[in-house]
């Protein structure tokens, strides 16, 4: 039999098996590692009695109270400590009447395992859950109570014997980018997630823990050591430990951006460790932080320190190397800390990726590997830590930043494949991340990709071949999207609904699920796609999520429990809508401002006042929408959040609401192709030509005494137009555009290479976007940058004549958490005969691959005054994203803007 025959009936027997096993997974979840069927039901009546000894602990006797309040949805619930009146026997192992009925049944827990597991049996007379630990007693009772929750009073008779197989399982969730959650809200993330047996959770924090000694650092809403105190005893109960966290490296903006502490800096972003009163500060906010938590771990962060040995730690670099002084950052750090008892967690990505820095740290490190993409394997990102001897947790995510609904089908691969891995390698535990980037993120979105990582926390998938891999996780969720329909929402259908929203995305409309499509410009018409097929695709999307709507807000009338994810899913698919009509709006104005072409023909007059009027109209119902998205997000994210950072939100839906005001209004300011007698010729224009355009050239705002545009413009020298649209009601915003005058523009002989088609804004309008006198800002969707991935960037000039040239110049762009990296270098070339071509000069850098923030560098080369006619630019790819990166291995993108021929 050869190999592929056996693989498939492998395959084959593992499918049948699985779909055997769904049918009997009893909607448990996390799924326990060992289930015997009984025969028969355990019938719980009108009243039931539960059993708990006269001398149980206080935890016992709180995890029994859970017990009783499930079981009182269906029906009155006794408590006695009289073992044989009862049929429900809740105990510790060392329990003298448990202990007896252990023996009977011949029950039992390795050693190895007692620490957290649980036995728990089901006969149609009786049953026993008890565990070694009251860690294991409490999660023992969890499955009893999601086994009530989902049969009632006619509970399955089983055996379950359980333990998880990863010690510390729990979640993160990002306090410092928006959001901070309320102490309400974050016991009831507890409560929820004590159910699916995490042991804990940490709040990410730079700059909003109250601070006595500093306290114009924290927001007025910011968590105090009162709010933490409180939740690490409520938590207590639950058996979840809060960890303590604070960033204390890289990701300082927000604090060295207050000039009081600007002297700290490396630069804007980092700490500076070659300055002492850099220490002083960490210590005393230790002082405070540190001992608020009981926990026997403390998260430095440290993670993403780019540019560090740049700026006022440069002598220290070149005195012991930028590795030498992370290290020293790391044991400083070290030093302050561990007279709090603490053992010290960072993120790994940089440590582990720099082999001078590991024998400098402190041995007793738990380092964090980290990583948010849909690998099939993360072999390679965790067996660094592995080998270097530290002690680690691998930390996913679940994939909710910068995107108005969570990726979903991202997050179920990157937990389960990244746990899987984790585990295998002998990782400590996982902390599941929940990221608030662009700070509009709700945390009741998150519910699935949080309560999967508990379900792979506590029994790992298994570390088959890659094609069985895919097909256990296949199975293995669709299993757990039941239990999580039961369990989570006692309502069946729902996750289905919720993943068809993450779906959406397989309709390939670029960006209809990301945050900065729904706060784009109407009218930003770079990249425009205005094909027919967009047009369908955007239609083919409303339609869908129309259906989706439908089927939720049916669900939503049956009252499911946590009802809040549905609301989010909701206002989600709203934001995805109107993102979708703002696209076909786009297509619109476009349109609209194509159709001035035709002023004067026979077709203008009809067309153009039809597709104003229609225009109009369509604003005015986004207008509508919006608002009421708006008031609907107010709402949610009052369920969740202190009032801290919402002003600021909400002003940016005040700013989409006037961009789509003034869109009618705003002037387009519009450079043609090439130069016509050494003149740029520049037109402008407003889509709905009412009033008149007024319009600078020195950089001054334009006003009513501003030269009025009646022809085209002539340019002949690099200049700053501003532009607006003067009407009886009101002036219309200022329009601006940088024009970069130099002798190359729309000089375009040939492009040897194929920008992205990924997005339409990274063709920076097509093939002469990187010669038409325009520069990109520093956001790489702006629409004038044009990215090439995995290849060079390669084209040829012709300057149509012998051309003294003495410097050619051009613009990357580096942003290296979205794949975007600076070129490795840049070499020009000249040609007689735009055929052979030799180089002339290469243009290198020293920037480092990974940077936290965004940078543009030009590179610039000096060609002397050179005779050619014919230039070639190659910009060479830096190879794929490094190790340190969270796609690391996948092909880096470079975008360039203008190529400046002087």
């Amino acid at each position: 039999m050869c190999l592929s025959t056996r693989l498939l009936l492998t395959i084959v027997f593992l499918i049948f098996s699985l779909i055997a096993r769904t049918q009997d997974n009893f909607f448990i979840s996390p799924q326990p590692k060992q289930i015997n069927v009984n025969q028969g039901t355990f019938k719980i009546g009108k009243a039931i009695t539960i059993y708990v000894s006269h001398d149980a602990s206080t935890e016992t006797r709180f995890a029994c109270k859970e017990l009783s309040t499930e079981i009182e949805r269906i029906a009155s619930v006794n408590v006695s400590n009289n073992l044989r009146k009862a049929s429900i026997l809740v105990g510790l192992a060392n329990d003298h009447g448990i202990q007896k009925l252990i023996s009977k049944s011949k029950l039992a827990l390795k050693d190895q395992d007692r620490d957290e597991g649980y036995i728990l049996e089901i006969l149609p007379d009786k049953i026993l859950c008890t565990a070694y630990s009251e860690a294991g007693l409490f999660y023992g009772i969890q499955t009893l109570k999601q086994l009530v929750r989902a049969y009632g009073n006619a509970l399955p008779a089983l055996t379950i014997i359980d333990w998880p197989s990863l010690t510390y399982r729990g979640w993160m969730d990002d306090i410092s980018r928006g959001p901070i959650p309320t102490v309400d809200f974050l016991k009831l993330c507890i409560r929820k997630m004590s159910e699916y047996k995490q042991n804990y959770f940490t709040l990410y924090t730079e700059d909003v823990f109250k601070l006595r000694q500093y306290p114009d650092i924290a927001p007025a809403d910011g968590l105090t050591q009162e709010e933490v105190a409180e939740l690490t005893q409520y938590a207590a109960q639950y058996h979840i430990e809060i960890i303590g966290n604070l960033q204390s490296f890289g990701h300082m903006a927000k604090i060295l951006a207050n000039p009081f502490y600007s002297e700290l800096g490396e630069n804007s972003d980092i700490l500076n460790p070659a300055d002492e009163s850099t220490y002083k500060f960490l210590k005393n906010i230790y002082a405070e932080v540190v001992p608020s938590y009981k926990s026997q771990f403390f998260n430095i962060n440290c993670d993403e320190t780019f540019g560090l040995g740049e700026g006022r730690s440069r002598q220290m670099a070149s005195e012991i190397g930028v590795d030498g002084i992370y290290a020293y950052h790391i044991n400083r750090i070290d030093q302050l800390i561990k007279p709090y008892n603490k053992r010290l967690m960072m993120w790994g990505d940089i440590a582990v990726n720099n082999p001078g820095i590991i024998n400098k740290l402190p041995k007793d490190l738990v380092i964090l590997s980290w990583g948010y993409h849909a690998a099939e394997s993360f072999d390679d990102a965790i067996l660094p830590f592995k080998k270097s001897g530290f002690d680690f947790m691998v930390a996913p995510g679940v994939s909710c930043w910068n995107e108005v609904w969570p990726g979903m089908q991202n997050a179920v691969v990157n937990i389960s494949n990244y746990v899987r891995d984790g585990y295998k390698l002998g990782a400590m535990g996982m902390m599941n991340t929940a990221w608030d980037d662009n700070g509009h993120n709700l945390f009741n979105n998150n519910w699935h990709g949080l309560i999967w990582g508990a379900e792979c926390s506590w029994n790992p998938l298994p570390a088959d071949s890659q094609e069985l891999a895919i097909t256990e996780r296949e199975v293995r969720l669709a299993e757990f999207n039941k239990s999580f329909d039961k369990q989570f929402f006692h309502h069946e259908g729902i996750t289905s609904v919720l993943l068809g929203i993450d779906s959406l995305r397989n309709l390939h409309v670029p960006g209809i699920l990301n945050e900065w499509s729904f706060w784009s410009d109407v009218t930003d018409f770079r990249g425009l796609d205005t094909t027919e097929e967009y047009t369908i695709k955007n239609k083919e999307l409303l339609t869908k999520s129309e259906i989706l709507a439908a089927r939720l807000n049916k669900i939503l009338k049956e009252a499911p429990e946590n009802s809040e994810m549905i609301d989010n899913a909701l206002l989600a698919i709203k934001r995805i809508q109107f993102t979708a009509e703002k696209n076909l709006l786009r297509q619109q104005l476009f349109k609209l401002n194509e159709s001035r072409n035709k002023q004067g023909s026979d077709v203008y007059e009809t067309e153009y006042h039809e597709l104003i009027a229609d225009a109009k109209s369509h604003l005015e119902i986004l207008k509508t929408k919006l608002y009421e998205i708006k008031k609907e997000y107010v709402e949610l994210w009052q369920r969740e959040n202190r009032s801290w950072w919402l002003d600021k939100n909400l002003n940016d839906y005040n700013e989409l609401y006037t961009s789509l005001t003034e869109a009618g209004n705003k002037v387009f300011i519009e450079p043609q192709h090439g130069m016509q007698n050494r003149f740029l010729e520049v037109t402008m224009i407003s889509l709905f030509n009412e009033g008149h355009i007024v319009y600078t050239m020195d950089g001054t705002e334009p006003s009513a005494n501003s030269p009025q545009y009646t022809d085209t413009l002539h340019v002949s020298n690099s200049c700053l137009i501003k532009a607006r649209c003067l009407t009886k009601e009101k002036p219309g915003p200022v329009s601006e555009k940088f024009i970069t005058f130099h002798k190359g523009i729309g000089c375009l002989q040939k492009l040897n290479a194929a920008y992205s088609t990924y997005n339409a804004a990274y063709a920076a309008g097509g093939d002469m976007g990187l010669l038409d006198g325009l520069k990109g800002t520093r956001s790489f969707r702006d629409g004038r940058w044009q990215g090439y991935q995995g290849q060079d960037l390669d084209l040829q000039i012709d300057l149509k004549e012998r051309t003294s040239v003495h410097k050619v110049s051009v613009d990357f762009l580096q942003n290296s958490y979205s794949w975007i990296l600076l070129p490795k270098d840049v070499e020009i070339f000249v040609s007689e005969d735009g055929i052979n071509f030799k180089s002339v000069v290469q243009v290198n850098h020293e920037i480092p691959r990974m940077t936290n923030e965004t940078i543009i560098h030009n590179f610039n080369a000096d060609l002397k005054n050179i005779n050619t006619r014919y230039l070639r630019i190659i910009a060479h790819n830096p190879g794929p994203l490094p190790e340190a990166h969270h796609a690391a291995g996948n092909p880096s993108f470079i975008f360039a803007d203008e190529i400046v021929v002087e």
